[in-house]
């Protein structure tokens, strides 16, 4: 047996499906023998930095490890950006990589690759030869599934093609885990109802945690007995939208009524939420709060701005045991639930007028969310768009929502995406992303279409950098620089061999998405948006202008 079979075994029985990569050089012995026993389904992306970002995407939409394998040298260079996006995701994922040795004659792709791994916020281990394979390659998946951190596992091009003849067992990563999901101390307990017991306006704020732990029917009940209002960060966008009490998302994508109510707060709760600088809008949206956080991590990387007290311990349980202590002392206010507070969520602040060099992007993301199916997925990309998204696109309970934001790298979203659909067969899927950001890794039209994976993908296309376009001229320079005229997206979907439609009506768009979703594989919706419509959040940020964004009905 060659070592890169006993790594393909590991692979198997560590029930690794798919595996997203890309072939080379340091890599094709282990694809090829995973091909050839058809053991996982391999989706082979056109870059690199794809097949991490559909590892990453797959590992977002399941919560399980995403595998990926990548060729040694110039191969593990181009997955920097994505390393690094899926660090700052906390996302789960395991990359094999093949490696120069040192002693070869032609080094032409060497490198020194554990800085460079290093370097982009992942673990790097590396496999030494037979005696301790199988420690080596289990400390990968575990330290990845343990530490929620991608892990890059070295596979030196010589010591992949070594034999062993003694005996080969491989005990999978599972089953050396720890328990996950710790319970809160009494302690902690004590001080969360000591928290509640002195706050008069709480709210609480659902993260990705809440979603990952089942804490949100937990929430739902804990805010209603302490008159808390509900609200979430950007990646739990929806969650409490048919709710009565829900203020949306809170942070730099808050409605103006939101903002007014946040800053009333006496106690904000974050379940399973980081509570970060966009979420806490550089520490100044709850400046009469008491904040505390509850999440498994051991500790919170962007809290400098809004300090608070941290409980680790899992949210689900955390949230139930504090609503049964406050059941116990027959504790029930009516706190933010008032009808002052009713009226002020009844306000709608005077509409933007509409655009007239395009669409207009509030109104198309209205209209999007309007003619999404109660199930359907959605993926956004990071740019100037990503606001009028966030702000405007109606999102229901049974839709997940997917912000690539992550790192603030455009360019990541649509390989993002495939890696979400991969996870999701079957599920309709919308991708939101900018003809910008979609160019950078435009090459992976072609692997959506040749995977047939489902998506019906929006480029925002405002024919340029809207990011770039809508700050130059506040800087005193042109914003000419950030515009180009635009490329034929549909005309680009239908040669890698998928469909589309150029939206420039707002009628149109029902049907264009209608028919989108029902096709099996890619579907553009090329739609020519406004060029000079500037985003509420930047609006806010850089223009010192009032929030008149509306509370999402």
């Amino acid at each position: 047996m060659k070592i890169y079979e006993a790594v393909a075994d590991a692979l198997a029985a560590e029930r690794v499906d798919p595996i997203f990569g890309l072939m080379g050089d340091g890599n094709m012995s282990l694809w090829s023998t995973v091909a050839a026993r058809r053991q996982a389904e391999i989706l082979s992306a056109r870059n690199e930095a794809g097949a991490i970002a559909m590892a990453d995407g797959y590992f977002r939409a399941t919560g399980r490890l995403g595998v990926a394998t990548v060729t040694c040298g110039p191969g593990l260079t181009q997955i920097g950006t994505s390393l690094m996006a899926a660090a700052r995701n906390r996302s789960a994922i395991l990359v094999l990589t093949g490696e120069i040795p040192p002693h070869a004659v032609n080094r032409l792709q060497s490198m020194d690759q554990r800085r460079f791994v290093e370097a982009c916020s992942a673990r790097y281990l590396s496999i030494t030869g037979t005696a301790s394979l199988a420690r080596e390659i289990v400390e990968a998946f575990r330290l990845a599934r343990l530490e929620s951190c991608p892990v890059v596992l070295n596979m030196p091009n010589d010591i992949q093609e070594w034999d062993f003849a003694h005996p080969w067992r491989y005990i999978a990563s599972d089953d050396l885990l720890p328990p996950a999901d710790p319970a809160p101390n009494e302690e902690d307990v004590e001080r969360l109802v000591e928290a509640v017991m002195a706050s008069q306006r709480p709210i609480l704020i659902a993260g990705r945690g809440a979603k990952l732990s089942g804490a949100v029917p937990g929430i739902r009940a804990l805010a209603e007995r302490i008159g808390a209002l509900l609200s979430t960060s950007l990646q739990m966008k929806g969650t409490f939208s048919q709710d009565e009490w829900s203020v949306g998302i809170v942070g730099g994508y808050s409605s103006a009524v939101t903002e007014g109510l946040c800053r009333q707060a006496d106690l904000v709760i974050g379940v399973g939420a980081e509570i970060g600088h966009y979420t806490s809008w550089g520490g100044t949206l709850f400046p009469q709060a008491r904040l505390i956080r509850i999440d498994t991590a051991a500790s919170l990387g962007d809290v400098a701005a809004a300090p608070g007290l941290h409980i680790r311990a899992d949210a689900a349980k955390t949230v139930s045991r504090l609503t049964a202590a406050l059941e116990e002392r027959q504790v029930r206010r009516e706190g933010f639930r008032t009808p002052a507070t009713a009226e002020t969520l009844a306000q709608r602040p005077e509409p933007f007028p509409p655009a007239t060099d395009g669409l207009d992007p509030r109104r198309l993301a209205r209209a999007l969310g309007a003619a999404l199916p109660d199930d359907a997925m959605i993926t956004c990309g990071v740019g100037h768009f990503q606001g009028f998204v966030a702000m405007y696109l109606p999102v229901r309970p049974g839709n997940e929502v997917e912000f690539s934001s992550q790192f603030g790298a455009v360019g990541q979203t649509l390989p993002v995406a495939i890696g979400i659909g991969a996870a999701r067969p079957g599920r309709p899927h919308l991708v939101i992303e900018g003809d910008g950001s979609l160019m950078m890794n435009m090459q992976e039209l072609e692997t959506a279409a040749r995977h047939k994976v489902s998506m019906v993908l929006v480029v925002w296309n405002d024919s340029g950098y809207g990011a770039e376009f809508h700050r130059l001229p506040l800087k005193g320079f042109t914003g000419d620089t950030a515009k180009w005229s635009s490329p034929d997206f549909v005309a680009l979907a239908k040669a890698f061999g998928g469909d589309g439609v150029t939206l420039t009506d707002l009628d149109a768009l029902p049907e264009a998405v209608a028919r989108g979703m029902g096709f099996e594989g890619l579907f553009v919706i090329d739609a020519r948006v406004s060029q000079s419509e500037t985003s509420d959040s930047y609006r806010k940020l850089y223009k010192g202008e009032p929030n008149r964004a509306p509370l999402l009905a």
